[in-house]
């Protein structure tokens, strides 16, 4: 069993107050749930309005499978218009 951690730093633009972000990050957090069945929390600069550092779990037996859903994650970052992935790190424990 391999234990995947994604960390993404990244920045909202589009957020003008704390509640603009709260309300962004449900939304993108909902989606990384539903397309990517990862784990996914907060974990740092709760109180910036237009910066987040979200971590991401994945289980699974496979590092292939970790390393290729992460990389799909960081391409979905890298892709949308709302969010600008500004650094990222990936651990597989």
């Amino acid at each position: 069993m391999t234990i995947g951690v994604l960390t993404l730093i990244i920045f909202i633009p589009c957020s003008n107050s704390l509640k603009d972000k709260r309300s962004i990050l449900k939304r993108l957090k909902n989606r990384l749930i539903v397309d990517f069945n990862v784990c996914v929390a907060e974990v740092d600069c709760q109180d910036k309005w237009q910066k987040a550092v979200l971590a991401l779990g994945f289980i699974n037996n496979n590092r292939a499978t970790i390393d290729s859903t992460f990389s799909k994650i960081v391409n979905f970052m890298g892709s949308d218009a709302n969010f600008q992935l500004l650094d990222y790190r990936q651990e597989l424990l």
